[in-house]
């Protein structure tokens, strides 16, 4: 029955993307050559989407649209999660009736299609342009009160992760002082994969989460990070977790110190750990040995360096703690704390990683911050 329900799924999928790909082939002429008002070619393609997005909801497990920002009104930049082709139209299902894309790549360079987002109004733009000619056409999307939907990640994952975010969108909302609107897109991943054509029946929820302020550039990398955060918080929320821990390490209970990864961007990383009563690093008085602290900071650098290989592709490296520099502790950790670990890796020399670590507990106090260095090998 499962199987005849999975057919069922793909054959209309697949009838609904042939029949919008043909309305969007037929239109191009006219709303080229007849040069459409921006309003009605947005407005087409609006129901065009939504069309798509009620195919997408029937063959669903299920469907939530949540919105935890009250006010969506007015300019602002959108930036989402970026996992599927169908994050295109999505927008569609949160009645975004008012927003262009800022678009570059593949999608432009298909025949027709530059000269069709050109006359929706979306924001295109390439290799050749400047930061500043970027703002000015931005803004001019912003003085006929549109959004603006933006992909940080550049490109879409391949498992649903919330990869790296540029900076550049939140550079041009602090630019132009409007602010961001983070958009938690997750299951269209599993709906159509990338490199793939086939539809399949997942749950799908969309989150449209608060607003964010970006107030001045010196803080634009920050919010950069803090929205990317925000959003695979909101993923690992709905999953019930953060990313498995067990599956990236290879240290095992009773000497694995970190629970989940809660955060890889780059080269910075954020790691949680539970002190539990049965933890063999307390001593009597039910304090963790500082000792544990630092091994807490190295297995963040090893947990973060297992899931860039994951991302790769690449067999886990192993590897082993070989200097320590401008250890400074500054408070004790003991049971039912829950612990968060920072980690900047700052060089790789010599298949050493080299890294900043900084420890806190579940309020915000640091408890422990240095250098630490891990070689590795295969």
């Amino acid at each position: 029955m499962s199987f005849v329900k999975d057919i069922f799924v793909a054959v209309i999928g697949f009838i609904a993307f042939g029949i919008f790909g043909l309305c969007l082939i037929c239109y191009y002429p006219f709303c080229v050559l007849k040069k459409f008002e921006e309003n009605y070619v947005r407005k087409e393609f609006y129901n065009l989407s939504k069309f798509v997005m009620t195919v997408v909801k029937f063959i669903s497990k299920s469907f939530v649209v949540e919105f935890k920002e009250k006010n969506t009104d007015g300019p602002c930049v959108v930036v989402a999660n970026h996992s599927s082709i169908l994050d295109i139209v999505v927008f569609s299902s949160v009645n975004f009736k008012d927003a262009v894309f800022l678009s570059k790549g593949w999608p432009t360079r298909i025949p027709l299609m530059n000269k069709y987002l050109k006359a929706a109004g979306n924001v295109i733009f390439d290799e050749n342009t400047s930061f500043e000619e970027l703002c000015s056409l931005v803004k001019k999307a912003f003085d006929k009160n549109l959004k603006v939907i933006v992909f940080p990640e550049g490109t879409r994952s391949e498992d649903g992760t919330v990869k790296r975010f540029h900076k550049g969108a939140f550079l041009i909302a602090q630019k132009l002082g409007v602010p961001v609107l983070p958009v938690c897109v997750k299951g269209l991943d599993k709906t159509i994969k990338k490199n793939s054509v086939i539809v399949r029946s997942c749950d799908v929820k969309i989150t449209v989460m608060n607003k964010i302020v970006v107030p001045n550039e010196e803080q634009v990398l920050d919010i950069t990070r803090k929205t990317r955060q925000l959003i695979a918080e909101e993923m690992a929320k709905q999953s019930g977790e953060g990313i498995n821990i067990t599956k990236l390490m290879l240290h095992r209970p009773p000497m694995l110190l970190v629970d989940k990864v809660l955060e890889v961007d780059g080269d910075f990383a954020r790691t949680s750990f539970e002190i539990k009563p049965d933890n063999i690093f307390l001593d009597k008085n039910n304090v963790l040995k500082r000792s544990a602290q630092i091994e807490i900071m190295a297995q963040a650098l090893a947990a973060s360096n297992a899931f860039d290989s994951k991302q790769k592709n690449k067999p886990t490296q192993k590897g082993f703690l070989v200097m320590l520099k401008n250890i400074t502790f500054f408070a004790d950790a003991k049971c039912g704390d829950i612990l968060e670990c920072h980690i900047n890796i700052v060089d790789f020399i010599a298949q050493t990683h080299i890294a900043q670590g900084k420890l806190f507990n579940q309020t915000g106090t640091l408890l422990c911050e240095g250098e630490i260095r891990i070689y590795c090998f295969d």
